[in-house]
Parts: C-alpha cells; sequence; structure tokens
C-alpha cells in the first residue's frame, strides 16, 4: 500500500545493470535487496565454470530472498543476463523495515512461494526425482544434520564431487 511504499521510498535508490554483472556473490552476505525493473536476472548454483540456473527474476520480483527469510548469507550468485535496472536498498534498512511494518515481509514472502513453485518446476525439469519441504522445525533440523553430514562424507570420497543444492530456509 501507500504508506508502506513510503516508508522505503527514501531508503531506495536507482541503478542500472549491463549484461553479465554480477549483482549477488554466492556464499557471501546480502549487502542489498535489488528491485527488479526491466532487464533479466539469473539466480546460478555452483561454481564459475560449471553452474545451473535454478531461478530467473525480472520485473515484479527481487533479490535478496535470504534477508526476508531471515539469513544474511546468500546461497547463489545472481548474474544479469539481460541489461536493466533495479531500485535497490541497503540490507540493513530493509531488515530493521521488515521489523517495523511485518506486513511489508509478507507480501515479500509471496514472491518467495513463487520463487519456490518456479525453483520446483526447473529442479523438476532437469530430473529431480522428489522435492521435500519440512513440515516442522524438527524436521528442517534433521534435513540440515543430514546434509552437512553428507556433504562432508562425499568430499572424503571424491574431492571433485559437484554439488548442487537447492535448500531455501524458513
Amino acid at each position: 500500500n501507500a504508506d508502506d511504499f513510503a516508508t522505503i521510498e527514501p531508503l531506495l535508490r536507482r541503478i542500472e545493470f549491463r549484461g553479465r554483472a554480477v549483482l549477488q556473490e554466492a556464499h557471501r552476505p546480502v549487502e542489498y535487496v535489488h528491485f527488479i525493473e526491466d532487464g533479466l536476472v539469473s539466480n546460478v548454483s555452483g561454481g564459475r565454470d560449471e553452474f545451473v540456473e535454478t531461478a530467473m527474476v525480472g520485473c515484479f520480483g527481487y533479490l535478496g530472498v535470504p534477508l526476508v527469510l531471515g539469513s544474511s548469507i546468500a546461497p547463489q550468485r545472481a548474474i544479469a543476463c539481460v541489461p536493466g535496472s533495479a531500485l535497490r536498498i541497503e540490507a540493513d534498512d530493509l531488515s530493521r523495515v521488515l521489523v517495523e511494518r511485518p506486513q511489508i515481509r509478507a507480501r515479500m514472502l509471496r514472491y518467495v512461494e513463487a520463487l519456490m513453485a518456479q525453483v520446483d518446476t526447473i529442479c523438476r525439469s532437469h530430473g529431480a526425482s522428489e522435492i521435500r519441504v519440512a513440515q516442522s522445525e524438527a524436521e528442517r533440523m534433521v534435513v540440515w544434520k543430514g546434509r552437512k553430514a553428507a556433504f562432508a562424507a562425499m568430499g572424503r570420497i571424491s574431492p571433485n564431487y559437484y554439488v548442487q543444492d537447492g535448500v531455501v530456509p524458513r
């Protein structure tokens, strides 16, 4: 609504980005949340030479989902595929606004639901045999514990093992 936009409008800065610009590095703190106005940005997982695209973000989308979900670290790299522009807000500013105005977080979480559906479709199109969403905190903890143990074990078995990890924390 207009009041919510009036709260964040002074904190937004318009930026232009060119094709192949990196708007977010993987495994690094989220510094900005980008609300894409035009252009197209790809979320990718993997290394610089071998990667898989897990989502496309265009107008009506935003980069910085982990921040809205309560994490400060981006699990994926965001690379512009088509030049464009975005309104960006510093992560600390948006975090403060999300606490002060929980209705903004609720609206932003609706986008996360749509993004999860997109990721589900992409994973299935690449042969994912099962996609599960944890239904409780206890189940989430079991999944995290299993993932940590599995990655360490695979690293010992095969140091060249390639992992495509697609977990979205709540």
